[in-house]
């Protein structure tokens, strides 16, 4: 686990099989996520709430300014032909990240759900959105741009969890910087996902930002303690 200044902890499980581009895959997403953690933080401090809170569109200005600090380029929304081999068909469809590391093309499609501090289960939006991510990159491979002084191409599915806990005004929350805790959620969600997932990322948020950055839900309000984010690496193609 490593402390990062003034926004908390990360924790990351990898689990990559060793093989073509695997260790670049790994930094590609720690690199990623410390930029997520960068510039939620930035938000937090200024906004007062948690951006990652909201769908799945809003994390198009987390990841964009992450991956424009270490990429030699990117952009959003990459057409892409989808195949259904069951129904033998295709679709055309969109991949919502391209962008160039360590020349490896490298092709994310994003998720979002969210995961409940004490509830202790995963839930089927979460699972279904997983299992469609999974989906969406192993249909679609062959369809996405190779760059002629590309060493590969390299398909994520990318989900982020916010870990969230809910409770009434009076009462205070016990899940921020309950590390034991989040990390055995973490630990949770990995091993549920183990034949999908082999790597995650766990921004335990820092008290200052967990504290000021809570949402108003009817009569409670929801902090936010920690961001999982988990994916699923394969070997280059």
């Amino acid at each position: 686990m490593r402390t990062i200044k003034s926004r908390g902890k990360l924790n990351i499980i990898n689990n990559i099989p060793q093989g073509k581009g695997s260790f670049k895959t790994a930094d590609f997403l720690e690199k990623l996520v410390n930029g997520f953690i960068k510039y939620s933080g930035n938000y937090m401090e200024i906004v007062n709430e948690s951006p990652f809170a909201y769908r799945e569109r809003q994390l198009n200005s987390l990841f964009g300014p992450a991956m424009a600090d270490f990429t030699d380029a990117f952009l959003t929304e990459i057409p892409a032909i989808r195949k259904n081999k069951a129904a033998k068909t295709e679709s055309y469809g969109w991949v919502d990240f391209w962008a160039r590391y360590r020349k490896v093309d490298f092709y994310l499609e994003l998720k979002h759900s969210y995961g409940s501090y004490n509830s202790g289960v995963i839930t089927k939006e979460t699972m279904d959105l997983w299992a469609k991510a999974k989906d969406q990159t192993q249909n679609c491979s062959k369809s996405l741009l190779r760059m002629e002084d590309s060493d590969g191409i390299m398909v994520l599915p990318v989900q982020v969890i916010p870990i969230y806990e809910g409770i009434y005004f009076e009462n205070e929350p016990s899940s921020i910087e309950n590390t034991e805790r989040l990390l055995e959620i973490q630990n949770f969600y990995h091993d549920e996902l183990e034949t999908s997932a082999n790597w995650s990322a766990l921004w335990i948020i820092h008290k200052d930002l967990a504290y000021d950055s809570y949402h108003v839900n009817g009569d409670k309000r929801v902090y936010y303690s920690a961001v999982l984010i988990v994916s699923n690496v394969t070997d280059i193609q």
